[in-house]
């Protein structure tokens, strides 16, 4: 399915009123990341709103949708990571949409404003990740972010097609994130990203 290409007036008009709302909860007190999150929530916000106005765009008839976002300790995701998917180790993230039926996307049309579900990051998770990849932290952040926010829809990445396809809409959502941040991103020898 080809995205919806919106015009630039009506872009604008949603970007001033994003109706996407990231309630953010920790485990963890002080946290980069988390502070990253929490500055830079209204973008966000936004991006989430542009990614499902051209990936699910009757998602307005719901009024506004709203996603749960979590952050836990290395050796809690682990426990996570094990309950849900018998891996025995942390994960950067672990997705639960609400509204997931064997593979498809069904959402009650009745409930308003609608809970997508719960994303739940591990920042030592995310930082490995970030070394291993040499991408900055704030790169592999926004990926799992916009990673998980795809899973909520019910997409998956359980072929190479759809592999792709997930991959190319979340590193697109990543750098309009990145783009947006007021101060440079440096990876981890600490050279500005370009």
């Amino acid at each position: 399915m080809a995205p919806r290409i919106l015009s630039r007036f009506k872009q604008k008009q949603r970007r001033k009123n994003p109706e996407v709302r990231i309630l953010i909860a920790s485990e963890i007190d002080q946290d980069p990341l988390l502070t990253l999150v929490r500055t830079n929530i209204a973008a966000f916000e936004r991006l989430a709103a542009d990614l499902y106005d051209i990936y699910w765009p009757v998602w307005r008839a719901h009024g506004k949708l709203q996603i749960s976002l979590q952050f836990l300790e290395e050796t809690r995701m682990a426990e996570m990571n094990d309950e849900y998917r018998q891996m025995h180790a942390p994960t950067d993230v672990l997705t639960f949409p609400f509204f997931e039926e064997e593979g498809r996307f069904i959402p009650d049309a009745q409930v308003q404003p609608l809970l997508l579900g719960d994303i739940v990051a591990c920042p030592a998770a995310i930082r490995k990740n970030a070394l291993e990849h040499h991408v900055s932290e704030e790169s592999e952040l926004a990926l799992i972010v916009f990673h998980g926010m795809l899973h909520l829809l019910a997409w998956d990445h359980d072929t190479p097609e759809k592999q792709e396809r997930m991959w190319r809409v979340q590193e697109r959502f990543r750098d309009l994130f990145l783009k947006g941040l007021s101060a440079p991103v440096v990876d981890n020898e600490g050279y500005e990203k370009k």
